[in-house]
């Protein structure tokens, strides 16, 4: 039995710890590791989503310029501590997806 649980189907992967890697999303095949959630409300208009269309984007890397600014504290706060793996609902969910 792993010691951690099994990561959802794509997690937003922030690199080791004490690293400045561009984030990106990964798809994660089953790996177990410990993470951090993040689910948010997301108001009137979604502008950071993950869709069908641009998921290849968002599997090369991640922009923090275009983030909002609850992703890039988040992402802030999980390298902060100590933590690789964040699942954000509007980045990790295919957002056009039945």
């Amino acid at each position: 039995m792993d010691k951690y649980p099994q990561l959802p189907d794509r997690v937003v992967d922030i690199g080791p710890a004490n690293t400045q890697l561009r984030p990106r999303l990964i798809l994660t095949g089953g790996l177990s590791a410990p993470y951090v959630v993040l689910s948010h409300c997301w108001g009137a208009k979604q502008t950071y989503i993950t869709t069908s269309s641009n998921i290849g984007q968002r599997l090369a890397g991640l922009s923090l310029e275009e983030m909002p600014l609850t992703f890039r504290d988040a992402i802030t706060a999980t390298r902060a501590l100590g933590f690789r793996y964040i699942w954000i609902d509007s980045l990790c969910i295919l957002q056009d997806d039945r």
